[in-house]
């Protein structure tokens, strides 16, 4: 058999494939390694806040303050209601990758908490009583998008009311004032005209609850103030300055109506039974 003799040239062309294989090799290890790095960074939920072992664990550079709602696991509460527009944290969009889910009818979970008072006391001596139409608390799941932008209360009687629909309309004359009470913050609700029937309250009226990271829960108490304000020879009067005397024994029922928004929008009533005394 004949030995093979490489030439000069045969072996610098050998070892230039040699080097240039290296170099490519290298090149494809490092934008290996690039890919990596940055899918780990996009899988790994950065640029956010993400609850780990009962603390807030920052990934990345978010935009928004380390959150203000316990990480727990736990429901906590939502605490003081803010809007929209005073929310930090809807500067910053969901992260998708954390798993989050639309809320719907079926996750929004409401329960009683208190009771609302069955008998409404109007005094004739103009002393002012306080009702409760009942106290309510919302649970809302980890990571599920729902919003409750607005919400309705309004009043029916049989024995009161004129319209076949027995909605009825509580009249300034005994009504001094009514209160919504979020997570034990209160706020004057605002009254209009000298009949009050139908009461909308707009803007996120319990709060918003963006970004919806941990499982909470919200509390929420409607109350009615009652008080004589037209008082003449001793008696109360109603609007029309008719003594009150035919609201005695009455019943009135309330209704109230949230509009949650998650996959869709839907409905939920609470809704009361009671009478009024007057003495």
């Amino acid at each position: 058999m004949e030995d093979i003799i490489k030439t000069p040239s045969e072996s610098d062309s050998g070892e230039k494939k040699s080097k240039k294989k290296l170099v490519l090799t290298i090149i494809v290890l490092v934008i290996v390694a690039i890919i990596a790095v940055l899918g780990l960074r996009f899988l790994s939920g950065e640029d956010s806040w993400i609850c780990e072992s009962g603390k807030w664990v920052k990934h990345g550079n978010p935009n928004s303050p380390i959150p203000t709602t316990p990480c727990a696991k736990e429901a906590v509460s939502t605490g003081k209601p803010i809007g929209v527009l005073d929310n930090p944290y809807r500067s910053e969009p969901l992260n998708e990758k954390l798993g989050y889910g639309c809320g719907g009818p079926g996750s929004f979970v409401s329960t009683t908490t208190k009771e609302a008072d069955k008998v409404w006391n109007i005094n004739k001596d103009g002393s002012e009583t306080k009702v409760s139409l009942g106290k309510y608390r919302l649970s809302l799941p980890e990571r599920v998008t729902i919003d409750l932008p607005k919400m309705w209360f309004y009043f029916l009687s049989d024995s009161l009311s004129e319209r076949d629909d027995r909605w009825y309309g509580l009249q300034s004359s005994y009504v001094s004032g009514m209160i919504l009470s979020v997570n034990g913050y209160e706020q004057e609700i605002k009254l209009g005209g000298n009949e009050y029937m139908f009461m909308e309250l707009l803007n996120y009226p319990l709060g918003d609850w963006y970004p919806y990271l941990t499982e909470r829960y919200v509390e929420f108490e409607i109350f009615v103030k009652l008080k004589c304000s037209n008082i003449k020879d001793g008696k109360c009067l109603d609007n029309d300055n008719k003594p009150l005397d035919y609201v005695n024994n009455a019943d009135i029922k309330s209704n109230i109506r949230l509009f949650p928004f998650g996959c869709e929008a839907f409905t939920l009533d609470l809704s009361t039974d009671a009478k009024i005394e007057y003495k």
